[in-house]
């Protein structure tokens, strides 16, 4: 980015060439995530885990590595925590519970789309718990390490009680040494892309004079939650609601537990908030969440995700109005 400052061109100019620059960003994200998705499907079916667990694991956690290196990043290198980590986690959070199932359903091939109910209270069930957390701790003004360490709680109890749920013993003993580490190197140039991204956003905000904050929630949210989409609509196409719905849900339980949760119990970081300048992305956190369950649980079908995309449009039209 400083070359580019470098040769002297105007602002518009400037911001053009950065905005090509995200879109070529999100198309090699978009590879880099298809070639993930291939090799974690390999690895959950040479183990026999369930395709709703692996969703809600392997899948979640390898998409979300952008959340969480944003995070991270926010605190440790660029110190704008709120307005760069907490902001694309909720807005990515968003984009997660509404985007991802909508497309996923309106990608879905098959005749009935039946939902698994009990997989659906199981997750949402911990996204709550995760979003009360969250919810108390802005309300207490500060997120702390402490805050990070309930987080990461609730999440290890997710995972408990995954695996818990899986029907038959996880063959760990299938697993290639050569698929792991494979789909690890994957992750690599996913990292760089992101922090790329990260310093094109706050420059784009820079050139606008578009406060951090909102280009964070609807740009570097998008962004981030490109493998999750991609991934979950992946699943879809081959008639695996189930496994797009975990995904989904369980990469924003990921998000708000690990990728802001371990990020502030590694720095020791106690970073001031305040409730009343957030508590608009809360209410549609929740809202987004009631929405999906909505169509979710009454019977998902392509015409109720139309309930999804205006909650989401509202939620737009409420940040750029901030």
């Amino acid at each position: 980015m400083e070359i580019i400052k470098m040769l002297g061109l105007n602002l518009y100019a400037e911001a053009g060439i950065y905005l090509v620059m995200l879109i070529g960003l999100c198309w090699m994200l978009n590879n880099r995530c298809d070639e993930l998705g291939d090799k974690l499907e390999a690895i959950t079916e040479d183990i026999k885990m369930e395709s709703n667990i692996a969703g809600a694991t392997f899948l979640a956690i390898s998409s979300s590595l952008p959340e969480f290196l944003t995070s991270f990043m926010s605190i440790v290198v660029y110190g704008k925590f709120e307005d760069v980590g907490f902001a694309t986690v909720a807005g990515s959070g968003i984009f997660n519970v509404l985007l991802i199932p909508m497309c996923a359903i309106l990608a879905y091939k098959g005749g009935d789309i039946v939902f698994d109910k009990a997989v659906g209270k199981r997750d949402m069930g911990f996204y709550v718990a995760s979003l009360a957390t969250l919810t108390i701790s802005m309300a207490l003004g500060s997120f702390s390490w402490m805050t990070g360490l309930c987080l990461i709680g609730i999440y290890v109890a997710y995972i408990v009680n995954l695996f818990k749920s899986q029907r038959e013993p996880i063959q760990w003993n299938n697993a290639k040494g050569g698929d792991i580490a494979c789909a690890l190197l994957t992750l690599v140039p996913i990292a760089a892309v992101i922090h790329i991204s990260i310093g094109i956003s706050l420059r784009l905000s820079e050139i606008f004079g578009v406060p951090g904050l909102v280009v964070s929630i609807i740009v570097l949210a998008a962004v981030t939650s490109v493998p999750d989409l991609m991934l979950s609509v992946k699943e879809a196409q081959k008639g695996d609601i189930d496994s797009a719905t975990s995904n989904a849900i369980g990469s924003n339980i990921f998000d708000i537990c690990i990728c802001l949760g371990l990020p502030l119990v590694l720095t020791g970081a106690n970073v001031a908030t305040n409730f009343k300048d957030n508590v608009g992305v809360v209410v549609f956190l929740v809202a987004s969440l009631l929405a999906t369950a909505y169509v979710m649980f009454t019977g998902p079908t392509k015409k109720k995700t139309s309930v999804m995309g205006l909650v989401y449009a509202a939620f737009i039209a409420y940040v750029v109005m901030m």
